[in-house]
């Protein structure tokens, strides 16, 4: 289920979870039995709107910081306005915090994206509280269309903020429903 575009800048690398590529190298590495929660995400309602991911910054990752690395998700949702988008991602940011440490919002407004109502949003997060000695910083485009919420997030390291932005800025740019 794609349903949606967008234009990618060179270096970044497409990143199939569910490929067999994917599975034959994540036994390779030792993490076969991570693979088993994994595909058990993958299969449930949640799981099967996670998306296209592509990473960049590799090489840095190997060296103890983190990738780049943007997300879409496909998420079924009759009837919703902006207003209620806005509310659900703010819920959903609080009540994953968890997971995703200590998150600072900047600031997460409604918008038009593209021509197309949505949700637009930035964010700091300090990773220390789940065992991660980096801070990270993200930004997130929602768009409204064919009774569908088109997810973008896009993440990265934040010492790579002033950097990569721009970088965000023009991929949102050229992220379009289908």
């Amino acid at each position: 289920m794609r349903g949606y575009s967008l234009a990618v800048p060179g270096g970044w690398s497409a990143l199939d979870l569910r490929s067999p590529q994917f599975q034959n190298l994540a036994n390779t590495f030792g993490m076969g039995a991570q693979l088993g929660p994994l595909n058990d995400f993958l299969a449930s309602p949640e799981g099967e709107a996670l998306g296209v991911i592509y990473v960049t910054d590799l090489m840095g990752a190997m060296f103890g910081g983190l990738p780049t690395a943007l997300n879409v998700s496909v998420i079924d949702a009759p009837g919703v306005t902006p207003d209620s988008l806005l509310t659900w991602l703010q819920g959903m940011i609080e009540a994953n915090s968890q997971m995703l440490g200590d998150v600072q919002i900047e600031d997460m407004n409604t918008a038009t994206i593209n021509n197309m109502p949505g949700v637009r949003g930035a964010a700091t997060g300090d990773l220390s509280s789940v065992g991660m000695a980096a801070k990270v910083f993200a930004k997130v485009a929602a768009i409204i269309a064919n009774d569908k919420i088109y997810v973008l997030t896009l993440v990265t390291q934040d010492t790579n903020r002033a950097a990569k932005e721009p970088v965000f800025d023009q991929i949102i740019g050229t992220f379009r429903p289908e």
